[in-house]
């Protein structure tokens, strides 16, 4: 609102718990890019690897998952060499963790900012969704160096794995504003948020979706109802269409389960950081 020249800023109440002001937001764009920039700035401060450390982390964890889970296990890996299978898997997972675990902590170590000036709090935990994909494209270019030296070519279907990379960052902003918020009233979702993303994950990268157990026949659609099933299962896909056995096809049934659950776990998440938005600065 103008008045005599000067902006003044009016807060009115919002009309529903779910309703979002996206003009406002847009008028905090400098503020939300400011706290993205931030974001990786941060991370990596006196840090003496600094941004490999976007790198070494999944490859560290592709190496276990190779030795573990491919020649000790001997799991199936669709027909990919097991490098290949678990590191794509294990980049798009890295970018959700990433981005949960900063968004979780996001409005209590901006406790100073949060109960100083008025911004719309909806900027703190979705400012670690849009900052973890600088690491995700850093780690994306070690992948295709891989895919060189094993063979592995690409298809048309890469086009898709932006859709598949807009549902991992769909579940990781609902994740990230529902854990923001419980963060702020009990603290020890900051002790318990590590064991919960390392248990998420070993129930979401390991198994293809296409070796999972015949016996469960038509419930094996419900692995759908994890939302970063679904965003996994078909960024692999995209990637390694090509080269993946014959038998493997994309699971769009389960797929599109996925997408309802993200869809869900997002608007779960605002409905509960709206919810708790106006105690934040006294409870922080």
């Amino acid at each position: 609102m103008r008045t005599g020249g000067e902006y003044v800023t009016v807060i009115k109440p919002r009309k529903t718990v779910l309703s979002v002001d996206l003009k406002e937001l847009w008028r905090y764009r400098e503020l939300f890019f400011f706290l993205v920039w931030r974001d990786v700035k941060v991370k990596y401060k006196q840090s003496a690897l600094g941004i490999l450390w976007a790198i070494i982390v999944p490859f560290l964890q592709m190496v276990v998952f190779s030795v573990i889970f491919g020649r000790l296990a001997k799991m199936p890996t669709d027909g990919v060499p097991p490098q290949i299978f678990y590191y794509a898997g294990l980049l798009i997972w890295t970018y959700f963790a990433t981005s949960v675990s900063f968004a979780s902590s996001s409005m209590v170590a901006n406790k100073n900012l949060l109960t100083k000036i008025y911004f719309p709090r909806l900027i703190m935990p979705l400012a670690p969704v849009l900052a973890a994909y600088v690491d995700f494209f850093i780690a994306l270019s070690i992948l295709f160096a891989m895919m060189i030296y094993f063979g592995v070519s690409l298809t048309f279907a890469l086009l898709a794995a932006p859709l598949f990379m807009i549902l991992a960052s769909l579940s990781a902003a609902g994740a990230g504003l529902l854990f923001s918020a419980l963060n702020v009233k009990y603290r020890d979702i900051g002790f318990a948020l590590p064991f919960i993303v390392q248990i998420w994950m070993y129930g979401t990268v390991i198994m293809p979706y296409s070796s999972m157990p015949p016996y469960w026949g038509k419930w094996k659609v419900l692995y759908g109802l994890n939302p970063m099933g679904g965003a996994v299962e078909g960024f692999r896909w995209s990637l390694l269409s090509g080269n993946l056995a014959k038998t493997v096809s994309l699971p769009l049934d389960m797929i599109a389960i996925s997408v309802f659950s993200a869809l869900a776990l997002f608007a779960f998440g605002l409905w509960y950081f709206r919810k708790m938005e106006d105690a934040f600065a006294d409870i922080v």
